[in-house]
């Protein structure tokens, strides 16, 4: 819990001389008004959120459509408070964006106290048309203030636009050549379109899955926030480079510095390249960042890189 914190106290330190004026949507009309969109938004709340039945002593599936019911409601009273022209925008995954900040602000008391509220079972749950501020640790003004800060950085990484985050796969692409040529090397000769997808879900989540570890998941999304595009992108490239290396050891033309060693269950071998740079590109973030051994050690590595690098590359919003 200290990763929520810590992210909370982030947060809340960053929209603190905001002055906007929110305003309210009504969950009903939303649904009416917005029907596409509200769909995509409804899949995404329903797959979403697993982490909170590791993060609360509560193993009820109840208990996380409940968790939902609140997300949903208060994520379209986040999204409607954008720009108009960004509304029709929404895309698949969004919200995973805001679920750790959510969960940082949000009351898991109050929330079993208050189940008969909603309407749900095992397999879906009812939209939430009912005032949602008594869900969390601070007012829902600043909690939306807050979670608006946030998209507006998706927003100012990749324009919610297909054509940006392939332009930022290839800058990644760039990165990889001029700071990894071992893995370059390796992933150069491999057929361009299928090696694209996997750079391209860097672009599009790299900040979202990679961890169950909180305090390690809340530091990439301030890190996040504290970069600008270039910054994130060398991020990217940092963190890939760490774990593709230790994730194939034959990568390596000399041993790696002891503080970027991380434990990895099962390394991969290179047997050819296209294989095996499929192998590296798919799982060699997970295997490094979702063992439990290497989440302290890591969460330092990201302290000593921010040291360096953050004035170099800090966001200045417009």
């Amino acid at each position: 819990m200290d990763g929520l914190i810590e992210l909370r106290d982030f947060l809340l330190e960053q929209a603190k001389d905001d002055k906007s004026v929110i305003e309210y949507a009504n969950m009903l009309e939303f649904t009416d008004s917005y029907h596409n969109v509200y769909r995509i938004l409804h899949q995404d709340c329903k797959r979403g959120l697993w982490r909170y039945m590791n993060l609360f002593p509560q193993d009820s599936k109840f208990f996380l459509r409940c968790t939902q019911c609140v997300f949903e409601n208060y994520f379209v009273q986040v999204w409607m408070n954008l720009p108009k022209s960004i509304h029709q925008l929404y895309y698949q995954g969004v919200t995973d964006y805001l679920e750790l900040v959510f969960g940082s602000f949000y009351n898991f008391n109050r929330i079993m106290q208050k189940q008969e509220w909603f309407k749900a079972d095992e397999d879906d749950y009812e939209p939430f048309f009912g005032d949602v501020g008594c869900f969390f640790f601070t007012d829902l003004d600043t909690l939306v203030k807050c979670s608006i800060l946030v998209l507006r950085k998706v927003f100012a990484f990749n324009q919610f636009d297909l054509t940006v985050m392939q332009s930022l796969t290839q800058q990644l692409f760039h990165q990889i050549k001029t700071n990894d040529k071992d893995l370059y090397t390796l992933i150069e000769p491999c057929d361009k379109s299928v090696i694209g997808c996997f750079v391209f879900q860097y672009i599009n989540s790299f900040f979202l899955h990679n961890t169950n570890h909180v305090p390690l998941s809340a530091k990439f999304i301030m890190m996040y926030l504290q970069y600008d595009n270039k910054g994130l992108i060398y991020i990217i490239q940092y963190i890939l480079y760490i774990c593709a290396h230790n994730y194939a050891p034959q990568l390596n033309k000399k041993k790696m510095k002891d503080d970027l060693e991380f434990h990895v269950a099962e390394p991969v071998d290179i047997i050819d390249s296209q294989t095996t740079a499929i192998e590296i590109l798919s799982h060699s973030v997970d295997a490094v960042l979702t063992n439990g051994l290497n989440c302290r050690h890591m969460c330092e590595v990201l302290d000593k890189f921010n040291e360096v690098n953050l004035k170099n590359y800090k966001y200045t919003s417009k």
